[in-house]
């Protein structure tokens, strides 16, 4: 994924807080962390064995860019190459709400997931 797409997500994100209420933000997101959930919750054996190699290859640090890129890898696009772009309303969704997952896993901070947290909140959730 480029950094102006992921860029883009990020200002998307704001752009809809801004013209929301809380009430109505709180709404959105609720929605956005159900539909999440429920494609984490379906992940296979074989697509969770295989993100975990992919945090650990990463010495088990990943940035948002990388996390957004392994999960679409592995669960977004089966065929398991580099063709997904943020260029249908759908995928532009799916990385706001890997952004936004991000940082609810992000519980520190500091821009780095590693792979306990991240399947600690898949398990929890």
């Amino acid at each position: 994924m480029s950094d102006s797409a992921l860029n883009e997500a990020v200002t998307a994100v704001e752009r809809v807080k801004s013209h929301l209420t809380q009430d109505e933000y709180s709404k959105l997101r609720n929605e956005r962390e159900k539909a999440t959930f429920s494609m984490m919750m379906r992940m296979n054996p074989e697509a969770l064995t295989s993100i975990r190699k992919e945090f650990f290859a990463r010495r088990d640090s990943v940035t948002l860019d990388e996390f957004i890129y392994i999960i679409q890898k592995h669960l977004i696009n089966r065929k398991g190459d580099n063709s997904f772009v943020m260029a249908t309303p759908e995928q532009r969704e799916f990385g706001t709400n890997m952004f936004e997952l991000f940082k609810d896993i992000d519980v520190n901070g500091d821009g780095q997931l590693e792979w306990q947290a991240s399947a600690s909140f898949v398990l929890i959730a």
